[in-house]
């Protein structure tokens, strides 16, 4: 079932790869398709399966996945309180996420006993050639937010999920979603 569901996710990928790659050069932010993603899960332990699904699904940093407590869990919300920005924020999960968490928790207390060096050199293993130097591990958070993007998500609300501080932190994905810019002609006040 669990792999089932990753292959589903990394379908939805692919076809975000594919619809940005003639647009992508090797500078920006690399993109994971379902090849790679096989492959991340072929060499890869189950807590790292959740800890990508995690990142995949909430925009997190893989460091902000991987200090995760139990307390940070709740049903169907992960609440990030160890971030790079020094605030906490909250973001919905699916039930289906919410109980491979708890499934997959190595105590009452943490969910994973892996380490940030291990989950690093697990994605650049199995995403070499899609990762630049430097990007193993935003690639996940950077899919993530390219997605929503493409998907016609707010940028505001991109912005509070991804914890930036300021918009022009989030608005690097504005690109994928230059539709959202012909609002301008319809919402000014010369219009309405």
């Amino acid at each position: 079932m669990v792999l089932v569901m990753v292959l589903l996710l990394a379908k939805q990928i692919i076809t975000l790869y594919h619809a940005v790659q003639k647009t992508l050069t090797k500078d920006q932010h690399a993109l994971v398709n379902l090849k790679n993603f096989n492959r991340v899960i072929t060499v890869s332990i189950p807590q790292l399966i959740v800890i990508s699904k995690i990142c995949l699904a909430t925009g997190a940093r893989i460091s902000e996945a991987l200090t995760l407590t139990r307390s940070q869990v709740a049903e169907f919300k992960l609440t990030y309180t160890k971030t790079k920005g020094k605030r906490n924020r909250s973001v919905p999960i699916s039930p289906a996420l919410y109980q491979e968490i708890l499934d997959i928790a190595v105590s009452n207390h943490k969910i994973f006993n892996t380490s940030y060096k291990d989950a690093w050199r697990y994605i650049k293993r199995a995403l070499p050639e899609h990762v630049p130097s430097g990007q193993a591990t935003p690639v996940l958070r950077h899919t993530f937010a390219s997605h929503f993007m493409m998907n016609k998500g707010d940028i505001l609300v991109l912005q509070r999920i991804l914890g930036h501080t300021k918009i022009e932190q989030t608005m690097a994905y504005s690109h994928f979603a230059p539709e959202h810019l012909i609002q301008a002609v319809h919402l000014n006040p010369l219009e309405n």
